[in-house]
């Protein structure tokens, strides 16, 4: 005897319980330890591919980099003190110098945020 094909009540039945589970494993990862960042770009140099900003949330200084793995592009945020900032201010070789650093991975200390696990590249 052919099977019985489920009705469109009890597809959507189906569908429906998944998306409730997916909404709510969804929801879950948003409540997890991942910390909750706001960062403002106060300067952007295109030319050398770095920003300079401010962690809304903390106030703390950062120069950020752009990164890209094969599944995405984000970036990369380095803490920066006070003194660090306005020097990067008055001589911008300097923060290039860090820019490059944290692109050799040697500024790693500094970061705001942890990497993902697949790391990209600057």
């Amino acid at each position: 005897m052919p099977r019985s094909r489920p009705s469109p009540a009890n597809a959507t039945g189906a569908a429906s319980r998944h998306s409730t589970t997916s909404e709510r494993v969804l929801s879950e990862r948003a409540q997890s330890t991942v910390p909750r960042v706001h960062f403002r770009d106060l300067f952007v140099y295109r030319e050398d591919f770095y920003s300079i900003g401010v962690e809304m949330g903390s106030g703390r200084f950062y120069l950020s980099i752009p990164v890209s793995n094969r599944l995405v592009d984000y970036e990369e945020y380095y803490e920066i003190d006070l003194k660090m900032l306005d020097a990067f201010l008055d001589d911008p070789a300097k923060a290039r110098a860090f820019a490059d650093r944290a692109r050799n991975r040697e500024e790693d200390a500094r970061l705001l945020v942890p990497p993902p696990p697949q790391r990209g590249t600057g």
